[in-house]
């Protein structure tokens, strides 16, 4: 028990560091003590992310140091620095968009999908012409006689008491509210299949674009930050990462 006590007050000795055949030892063995660091502010739009790189680019802790912009995702942004003189970074701001979380590549009530379409995607021409074809869908009435695994008919109402096949489009233009809502949403191609059920009529939309709308959602964030930016962009104060 005295033993390990003397180690323990032994420990508190001062630091000693000994050069042999060009080579430094200590005496002691040493761990580097974290820097302090704030935590990076969160946000939800990428004007705020704006507003905070404009108003403290001119902080004492990041005055020398070049501002990163990384597009990481449709509703991801971070902000950090270059490299400090100890080769660290300092992560400074980071948005998440708020998007409604869409149902695709799963079969839903048609009322449900109509519902969607209004709620969770830009008004536009052809989804008003989906919209108004699934709200005239008969109960039961998908027919997959003729379905060549792209293209399909079904019956729908053209008048009060009249019936007529309907062909329901294989390939529809849509634009889902998927990234910040300060850019353009991108418009993307859709696979729109339909399918008979025990108690009604479902339909899906799959997707069919190989997921270029990400690349345009980033590409669009990148443009609105070298806009909103532009001075500090030209000035290389600002990278913009894509």
């Amino acid at each position: 028990m005295i033993k390990e006590a003397l180690e323990y007050l032994m420990s508190f000795r001062t630091v000693e560091i000994v050069n042999h055949n060009n080579a430094k030892y200590s005496n002691q063995q040493l761990s580097k003590l974290p820097e302090l660091k704030a935590d990076p502010v969160t946000t939800k739009s990428l004007a705020s992310i704006v507003d905070l790189v404009s108003s403290q680019l001119d902080h004492s802790r990041i005055a020398d140091l070049k501002i990163i912009i990384q597009v990481e995702g449709p509703t991801k942004v971070k902000v950090f620095t270059s490299l400090c003189s100890n080769l660290d970074r300092k992560e400074l701001y980071t948005a998440s968009a708020e998007v409604p979380a869409l149902q695709l590549n799963n079969f839903i009530a048609l009322e449900a999908m109509n519902i969607h379409l209004k709620s969770c995607f830009v008004p536009a021409e052809q989804r008003e012409s989906l919209i108004a074809l699934l709200g005239n869908v008969q109960e039961e009435a998908v027919r997959t006689s003729t379905d060549d695994g792209f293209s399909q008919t079904v019956v729908a109402r053209t008048g009060i008491a009249t019936k007529s096949n309907v062909p329901v489009p294989s390939i529809v233009k849509l634009t889902p509210y998927r990234t910040f809502l300060e850019v353009e949403q991108p418009e993307s191609e859709f696979l729109c299949r339909m399918q008979a059920s025990s108690d009604s009529p479902k339909v899906a939309l799959f997707e069919a674009d190989g997921g270029a709308w990400r690349l345009a959602s980033r590409q669009n964030i990148k443009l609105f930050f070298q806009i909103e930016l532009e001075a500090l962009v030209d000035a290389n104060r600002v990278v913009i990462l894509e």
